[in-house]
């Protein structure tokens, strides 16, 4: 019977520091799966924070490129500009000259159609008188 309790008291002592072992592993692991929880949380804002910072300067540069070709463009746009107004004036300079030119020939020509007639009449009353 001493055997058998000092049998059951060192089972006892066993079981109970086995079971504190298991709570001290178990207390072990939740920390350590806490302290990875934290690592991962961690990890994952500094990473947010460099893609936010990433973003941000792409948004500057992107910002920055747009600003140097809108200034580009609008040079580009305002040579345009003035260009097709050279050649709106130039086009009309021509369109007036081509007028000027028509207006003189078609007044040369009626002038010349007026004298070849007024010397056709003046032949005719020659030739009129000569019967008289």
């Amino acid at each position: 019977e001493g055997i058998s309790n000092l049998k059951a008291e060192h089972c006892d002592a066993l079981n109970s520091a086995v079971e504190a072992e298991r709570g001290e592993r178990d207390k072990l692991h939740l920390q350590t799966m806490k302290l990875i929880e934290e690592e991962i949380s961690t990890e994952r804002e500094e990473r947010h924070q460099e893609r936010q910072q990433t973003w941000k300067l792409l948004e500057e540069e992107i910002s920055s490129l747009r600003a140097q070709h809108s200034g580009a463009l609008d040079s580009a746009i305002e040579a345009e500009r003035e260009e097709s107004q050279k050649l709106q004036q130039s086009t009309w300079k021509l369109v007036e000259e081509s007028i000027a030119d028509l207006r003189e020939h078609q007044s040369d020509a009626l002038n010349s159609r007026v004298e070849a007639e007024s010397e056709e009449r003046h032949k005719l009353r020659q030739d009129a008188w000569k019967f008289v």
